[in-house]
């Protein structure tokens, strides 16, 4: 093996080159003071000192001119650029100093270029980052206009038996009933009395005549769907105490604005899954086959709504950790992928829009939030003493208590681990 065999392949703002090697340069700023009459220096440590790579690029080959100049284009521009290095993986960095090209007559076809290169570290100027809400908005309002055209298409009672019409009530009571226990157990958890249940009770009783209308009983149903999930980050009205507090987000007591993403997530989770254990229609004859169609059209309708609400009502929550806002990414995400399976060319395309775009919005959310951490009192005490020691702030005893469902404030459990944010 020759040492051109050797050379190993390195790239800096995508202009590929080798190298055989390179200098790491690392240690602390120092700036050592002498005072007269006195032995004893006095050193000042100033922080870590930016790490140095000293490297020698290789362009090597029948093209070696080509390469050299992309390379010294790239040193030449203006800014920071990623250098690709086997040592020392992917890092941002900028060239220090001049670079020196060296080529000879005894290497010919190849040129070596050494140059330094320091870790970019972050601008002083302040980044304005863009504010994605409106992104996932607007993706969850195409893909809504798209699902209610999915459905028109796929739903018809027109010239059909009356069996074939019965069917379809059924089940559209079913998801009915769906939302009254969702909108129920909601309101027990947010502490919020609101006049759904009566404009459930009416969609019900207009089933038999909406059904005629694909488009108006589909917006009806979405519409039901958006407000039994909005009633979810709504804000409790008066204060919420410790004793209010049980166990869960679907506890007897009402949950602080912190926590109504838990409790949206939960109705998500309870209205997702209709539809699942209803059996499917044998299509094996013509009006068979049309049951099966609506019968798949009003399932996924409302599995439907139900994901595009969710992720429109997702933008006005309080996100409270890291922890929570990358996990209600990660299943908001399964849910776009199981409806694209049986969805339509134009909903499908909707519906990745939304997975991006809701993806983007909870990925730079996550990235501003605190990491959620065990913690293991040393000793049965209250909350707020845990909330003062954690956080310098006793008040926020009540996250705690909500966060890892204490029934008893006052006697937090010691040597039992507890979730609390790193900040």
């Amino acid at each position: 093996m020759t040492w051109r065999d050797r050379l190993r392949p390195a790239s800096f703002k995508g202009v590929p080159f080798f190298v055989k090697g390179s200098t790491l340069k690392v240690g602390r700023r120092t700036q050592v003071w002498e005072f007269p009459n006195r032995d004893t220096p006095f050193v000042q440590d100033r922080g870590r000192k930016a790490r140095g790579f000293d490297i020698e690029a290789i362009l090597i080959g029948d093209d070696y001119d080509v390469a050299r100049d992309a390379l010294i284009d790239a040193f030449e521009a203006e800014g920071s650029g990623y250098l690709v290095h086997p040592n020392y993986g992917d890092r941002l960095v900028k060239t220090v100093g001049e670079a020196s090209v060296s080529e000879t007559d005894e290497e010919g076809g190849m040129a070596r270029i050494t140059v330094s290169f320091v870790d970019a570290g972050n601008d002083f100027q302040p980044i304005r980052k863009r504010d994605r809400k409106d992104d996932a908005r607007n993706a969850a309002t195409d893909a809504a206009s798209s699902a209610a055209d999915t459905f028109e298409e796929g739903f018809s009672v027109d010239d059909l038996g009356s069996d074939i019409r019965a069917e379809a009530t059924s089940l559209l009571g079913d998801a009915t009933a769906a939302l009254a226990l969702s909108r129920s157990r909601i309101n027990q958890a947010v502490g919020v009395v609101d006049d759904v249940g009566t404009q459930i009770d009416r969609f019900e009783d207009q089933v038999e005549s909406l059904i005629n209308s694909p488009n108006q009983l589909y917006q009806s149903l979405a519409g039901l769907v958006d407000q039994v999930l909005d009633t979810a980050t709504r804000v409790a009205a008066g204060s919420v105490t410790t004793e209010d507090i049980l166990t869960s987000p679907f506890a007897s007591g009402p949950l602080s604005r912190t926590f109504r993403a838990d409790t949206l997530m939960v109705a998500y989770r309870d209205l997702f899954v209709f539809g699942d254990d209803v059996p499917t229609v044998d299509g094996s004859t013509p009006s068979r086959s049309k049951q099966q169609e609506n019968q798949t059209a009003i399932i996924q309708g409302f599995k439907a709504a139900t994901l595009i609400e969710t992720a429109r009502s997702v933008t006005n929550v309080t996100l409270e950790s890291e922890d929570q806002a990358t996990g209600i990414r990660d299943e908001m995400v399964a849910g776009v992928d199981q409806l694209s399976l049986l969805a339509d060319d134009e909903l499908f395309a909707d519906l990745q829009n939304l997975r991006v775009t809701l993806t983007r919005y909870l990925t730079d959310a996550a990235e501003d939030l605190p990491a959620l951490n065990d913690f293991i009192p040393k000793e049965t005490e209250p909350a707020l003493v845990i909330a003062n020691r954690q956080y310098g702030d006793a008040t926020r005893d009540l996250e705690i208590i909500e966060r890892n469902g204490l029934r008893r404030p006052g006697f937090v459990s010691g040597g039992v681990a507890i979730k609390v944010l790193d900040q």
